[in-house]
């Protein structure tokens, strides 16, 4: 199955998780290899924070969240199962399973994760209307 991609600029890519903790969990990728945040140069980190303020207000109306946390497991020790830099984005409101416990939601990022009934391909067409994604004439906000 491919990755339900819903975004994408010049060095980013923007897709759901397989196993959210939350309805509307994304993950945002660099287009090239990477393993660390501190390893994107400077074009990546602007074009990353260009991302961040385009795709972020969206996420949050696509899913009537007004919070969100944005992780990134650095290095084994820090949960990083998968050797390629992606950070988690994962919108929050009122009443998710996660309220007043940080603790219980980071470790969930790292292993057991709840499961949500969705159509991810479903959901990765109604945000690619969202974010005005053309897979052959990309429109992107950077």
């Amino acid at each position: 199955m491919a990755k339900p991609i819903y975004y994408e600029s010049g060095r980013f890519i923007v897709f759901l998780d397989k196993r959210p903790l939350l309805p509307g969990h994304s993950l945002i990728a660099p287009k090239r290899h990477v393993l660390y945040l501190t390893e994107l140069n400077k074009s990546e980190m602007l074009e990353l924070r260009e991302l961040l303020g385009y795709m972020l207000p969206r996420l949050l109306r696509a899913y009537g969240a007004d919070s969100y946390n944005i992780s990134v497991n650095a290095g084994e020790h820090a949960g990083m199962a998968v050797e390629h830099l992606h950070l988690h984005v994962v919108p929050r409101s009122a009443g998710d399973p996660y309220q007043g416990n940080v603790f219980t939601f980071y470790r969930r990022l790292q292993g057991e994760r709840l499961e949500y009934a969705r159509d991810v391909s479903k959901e990765a067409a109604r945000l690619r209307k969202l974010f005005i994604y053309k897979r052959k004439g990309r429109q992107r906000p950077v």
